[in-house]
């Protein structure tokens, strides 16, 4: 099965592909490259296989190395809480819930708990901004 080397860079909202390569060791150089022009994010090499398209998002997501989350927060004191679940019908847009609509939620693909709590504050001030309920 041929592969896809991607050198990436970044968290959630600043992720972006740095280079694509048809061996290893071609991506192996870029990483250091890339490095090098970072002070703040680590380069990683994602590899996929050429014209294999996964099945399921639970495929997709553990072929990321990612998991399913549920994230929410109040609109008052903003503290995220996420929890990591077993379902994967993400949810890609915000609901509010709770008692007059007070606390918004989320499911997404993260890495880790922290991962999620990142992706969640920025997909929230996003959401805020576009809803107009953000001072800024």
């Amino acid at each position: 099965m041929d592969k896809i080397y991607i050198v990436t860079s970044g968290e959630y909202s600043d992720y972006g592909i740095f280079s694509v390569h048809k061996t290893k060791e071609e991506a192996e150089k870029a990483v250091k490259l890339c490095d090098l022009r970072s002070n703040y994010s680590k380069a990683r090499i994602e590899t996929y296989d050429i014209g294999v398209t996964p099945s399921t998002l639970e495929e997709e997501a553990i072929n990321r190395g990612m998991k399913f989350f549920a994230c929410y927060c109040d609109k008052d004191n903003q503290k995220i809480d996420c929890y990591d679940t077993d379902s994967d019908d993400l949810v890609n847009d915000f609901m509010e819930v709770g008692e007059k609509k007070s606390s918004f939620y989320i499911k997404l693909m993260a890495r880790d708990e922290n991962h999620a709590k990142k992706i969640f504050l920025d997909e929230l001030t996003m959401y805020m901004h576009q809803s107009g309920l953000s001072n800024g």
